[in-house]
């Protein structure tokens, strides 16, 4: 499957992109494997013992170092200019008319490992909160601060939102509160026990309201 989607994103790059259909066939093609790399790296870091401390610290710096490299010396702006249109963009993204839009592999990587980190962390209802969070401060408010301020648009007329500066403060606090919320992180130890605990309860709980619907 990996190498099928290897090629013909080889193929999409070298044929397809003359119409707008065809970039819009590339960057699904594309994203799709951006999306199973960042959660396929991410599961392995978490697995390995990546805590969400660690993760909200690494956003924070990221922060502060995508509002330098997007304003004061734009190495992401030209690094976006110089990746579209070339397999493996490290990017997902989509096409409307003559227009691209799209998210870096990087935001797409500290997403996942923090939604991942809160789940092994502090389970079901923590990283629901995670979700929140990614989707209001990684991708809402990037997408709609241009409205607010001609500060995104580089010398080439294009927008280029450092999304780490909104998503970074917001995970860390996010982080914080969980801590003070649910108190220790669970090791991946401790995760898999809970995970063999519910899946080892879930055959009796059903035995036990098989046995009161027949009574």
């Amino acid at each position: 499957m990996v190498g099928l989607l290897i090629g013909l994103n080889i193929w999409l790059t070298r044929n397809m992109l003359g119409t707008v259909l065809g970039w819009q066939i590339w960057w699904l093609v594309n994203s799709a494997m951006i999306i199973a790399a960042a959660v396929t790296v991410s599961n392995l870091y978490v697995q390995g013992g990546m805590r969400v401390k660690h993760i909200a610290w690494f956003a924070m710096v990221l922060a502060v170092y995508d509002a330098i490299f997007t304003f004061g010396w734009p190495v992401t702006n030209m690094l976006a200019q110089r990746f579209i249109g070339w397999p493996f963009d490290p990017a997902i993204g989509f096409r409307i008319g003559v227009f691209n839009y799209s998210l870096g592999l990087g935001d797409l990587l500290v997403y996942s490992m923090f939604v991942i980190g809160v789940h092994k962390a502090y389970g079901r209802v923590a990283t629901r909160i995670a979700l929140l969070v990614v989707v209001a401060f990684g991708a809402v408010m990037p997408a709609v601060a241009p409205l607010f301020s001609s500060i995104f648009i580089d010398a080439r007329t294009d927008l280029v939102v450092p999304a780490q500066v909104a998503f970074g403060p917001a995970a860390f606090l996010c982080y914080l509160w969980l801590r003070r919320r649910y108190g220790q992180e669970r090791t991946m130890g401790q995760f898999l026990a809970a995970s063999a605990a519910t899946s080892a309860a879930a055959p009796t709980t059903a035995r036990h309201a098989l046995a009161s619907v027949r009574s």
